[in-house]
């Protein structure tokens, strides 16, 4: 389709490095229906269509399955795993051994998640029909299924995070499984819903301070800055403080938060500036241009010329979009600017996206 800004000019592509089908898209459409149809597609993963992505982040199942990423894979009835590795300023997703294979044609997960035990919930719609059907009367509605996938016989326990204390929220971010973590920090910010931010969250607070100051992973810190950003437990200057941090997950979250409002304070500004200019993370360069994309068109100037200077991410799979996507507004608004940048930047794709939008209506 149609982008919604005609200047849009290209799209960030997919970060996988494998397709889940070979040959021709169309002729394993219908692979589900004909039987043996076709084998290499069976064996590069099944078909083209995806449903229920899940990065499986729980604590029960083995260790080489934390971070891979789960689809259900529709014509191919089964759940493809792809593996995530840190690339440029994103990741590349490499083709993983399938997890499951249904055997059953009808099979069609299209959601999983995973659970306070670390075990995995799974909605089958189970359809004879999977796609390109227009008509809602050929689909049945009669059935379908629920599958909980467990290791070694897990037990199930129960929760209820809603009786437990500030305090024992506050604590939960150091749990093994993001579950728990990311459930506890939406009570926290429930509960400031409904009271003032005052004695009650004092001692949560120190303990969320503490964490994020001294735990010895990045997501332990990275949960706890998350809890006290939904808490209100974070001023402006402990933000700008993070901007220094010495890992670029810190300063790239700090960046994001700061730009909340999408009206980031001058003092915000100035680190975004030194930042563009000085920071070596690919990724920490990724949030400043997506924070740019959420500041306001005559405020991106500064930090824009200084990201345009990056001959290194002329490749970067995601950067080159990204300046383009927060640039083209004020290539639009100014066209003294636009000349400026077009004669400042070192990157090709940026040079020829501003003089084609500079000759456009």
């Amino acid at each position: 389709g149609q982008h919604f800004n005609p200047h849009t000019y290209d799209d960030i592509k997919t970060i996988a490095d494998h397709l889940h089908y070979a040959g021709n898209i169309r002729d394993h459409a219908h692979w589900g229906k004909t039987p043996g149809v076709p084998s290499a597609t069976a064996s590069a993963g099944g078909g083209h269509a995806h449903a229920g992505l899940m990065i499986y982040l729980g604590d029960s199942w083995p260790a080489r399955y934390r971070g891979a990423a789960f689809m259900n894979n529709i014509h191919g009835a089964r759940l493809n795993m792809d593996i995530l590795k840190p690339h440029g300023s994103g990741y590349t997703a490499s083709h993983g051994p399938d997890f499951v294979q249904f055997n059953d044609r009808w099979s069609q997960i299209i959601n999983l998640r995973y659970d306070h035990d670390g075990s995995v919930y799974l909605i089958d719609w189970y359809d004879k029909n999977q796609c390109h059907r227009n008509d809602p009367d050929t689909h049945d509605r009669s059935n379908g299924r629920v599958y909980k996938i467990v290791y070694k016989n897990e037990k199930r326990t129960t929760v209820d995070l809603a009786k437990r204390t500030h305090v024992e929220l506050a604590r939960l971010q150091s749990h093994p499984n993001e579950w728990q973590a990311r459930h506890a920090r939406r009570v926290l910010q429930e509960r400031l819903a409904k009271l003032s931010h005052g004695k009650e969250f004092t001692q949560a607070d120190a303990i969320l301070k503490n964490q994020l100051a001294t735990a010895k992973t990045i997501a332990l810190r990275l949960r706890a800055l998350w809890a006290l950003h939904v808490t209100q437990g974070l001023s402006e200057s402990d933000l700008l403080a993070l901007l220094k941090d010495p890992d670029p997950n810190l300063r790239a979250w700090s960046i994001q938060l700061l730009c909340e409002t999408q009206k980031p304070s001058p003092s915000a500004l100035n680190e975004f500036s030194r930042l563009a200019r000085e920071d070596q993370s690919p990724f920490v360069r990724m949030y400043l241009a997506s924070a740019m994309q959420r500041t306001p068109i005559p405020q991106r100037t500064p930090v824009l010329t200084a990201l345009l200077t990056h001959a290194e991410d002329a490749n970067d799979p995601n950067l080159p979009h990204l300046y383009w996507y927060a640039t083209e507004p004020v290539i639009a608004a100014n066209k003294t600017t636009a000349i400026q940048l077009l004669a400042k930047t070192k990157i090709p794709k940026i040079r020829q996206h501003i003089t084609r939008r500079l000759a456009s209506k």
